[in-house]
């Protein structure tokens, strides 16, 4: 029981820890993609100046214009000294930044909708931003639900004061609201597919590391090469010690050395992908260009990194051919004259194909008969 307490302590400590790996990774992300949309809206206000001083240059309702340009004007100068910022202060505190720039903007978006109350009488501006927030800014489903709601509140209170249709209000209030509701729930999608993203990352990752760790810990040699070509992924130290190879040109080494010819990978590979692994493959290596090894392989088709690859592991089995040589050669010849011996000889007699040994062995099975 306490061992499982323990267990489950450190879970929830590992999941805090990673929570707070993924909201600082999260604010990062934001951070870069409003130094995006500063620029865009920078380079987009030039437009909207036109439209205030030129375009409604004769409005009949100054006021409209007046706020209008001052709501401009001051999105302008949230931008540049978001750009300032990003571009001087490298440790600024991302944070606070992109909260106080969300908020911002959706104040800019509130306020531009009741301003419009005076002229065309839409809420365009604030459902716009709105909807952007939660698709491109998706912050904390907390944090975002608090700005959303003191947002809204200053909206409604707004609209009611500037919007002299009751109905027109409960209209607009209703739309207003409906399209809060919809975009937090749009960000809080975005936010949660973010985040479980970015968890099976960290464990594909996790997972990664923990497989370099024991490939390399492996005491015989291991090689992780690509099934559709002969491109070496992995060799750990042991490896790379038999094949008198370097870690620095692994990229360049051509994994056919593996195999004797093409004819041989290419029956292995069919074999491989019939059975998925193959056991006690026993052939000879062409180690370096004056150095031969017999080696005793066994491969596995597994996936890594969502590709699929050959895992060999490589035994050597030099000596114990030398001794199988040995014994065959002990058993074969005679140790004093240097010839094959009877067995020997009477198993080369009986599986050769020679028309003067059929002969012989025609003529001596009669006798062979008898003699039994």
């Amino acid at each position: 029981m306490k061992a499982f307490a323990i267990d489950l302590f450190n879970r929830k400590m590992m999941n805090s820890i990673t929570s707070r790996e993924f909201i600082h990774h999260n604010y990062v992300e934001l951070y870069e993609r409003i130094k995006l949309i500063s620029y865009m809206l920078t380079f987009t206000y030039p437009c909207f100046f036109i439209v205030d001083f030129f375009l409604f240059n004769k409005l009949s309702c100054p006021t409209f214009k007046i706020n209008l340009s001052a709501i401009h004007i001051t999105g302008l100068v949230v931008s540049l000294l978001f750009l300032f910022i990003y571009h001087r202060y490298k440790n600024a505190p991302k944070v606070v930044i992109v909260t106080s720039y969300i908020l911002t903007y959706l104040l800019i978006g509130a306020v531009s909708s009741i301003n419009s109350q005076l002229f065309t009488g839409n809420i365009y501006a604030y459902i716009i931003i709105v909807l952007g927030v939660a698709v491109f800014l998706p912050i904390q489903p907390r944090h975002l639900l608090m700005l959303f709601l003191v947002i809204h509140i200053f909206f409604i209170l707004g609209l009611y004061f500037f919007e002299p249709d009751h109905f027109a209000f409960l209209s607009k209030m209703i739309n207003s609201t409906g399209t809060a509701v919809i975009s937090f729930v749009i960000a809080l999608s975005f936010y949660s597919f973010r985040k479980n993203d970015f968890m099976n990352k960290l464990k594909l990752r996790q997972n990664e590391e923990n497989f370099r760790r024991l490939f390399n810990l492996n005491p015989n040699p291991l090689i992780l090469t690509k099934l559709d070509n002969n491109e070496i992924l992995l060799m750990n130290k042991h490896a790379l010690e038999y094949y008198h190879l370097h870690s620095s040109n692994l990229a360049h080494i051509d994994g056919k050395f593996l195999f004797q010819n093409q004819e041989e990978k290419h029956d292995i590979l069919q074999r491989l992908i019939e059975q998925q692994s193959i056991k006690n493959y026993c052939m000879e290596q062409q180690i370096t260009p004056t150095i031969k090894k017999w080696v005793m392989l066994s491969l596995e088709l597994v996936d890594y990194l969502d590709e699929p690859c050959i895992l060999i592991g490589v035994t050597d089995i030099t000596d114990l051919k030398k001794n199988e040589e040995e014994l065959f050669r002990h058993a074969s010849i005679d140790m004093l004259t240097g010839v094959l011996n009877r067995r020997s000889g009477m198993e080369i007699s009986l599986t050769s194909n020679c028309p003067l040994v059929q002969n012989l062995k025609n003529l001596l099975s009669p006798i062979s008969i008898l003699t039994i």
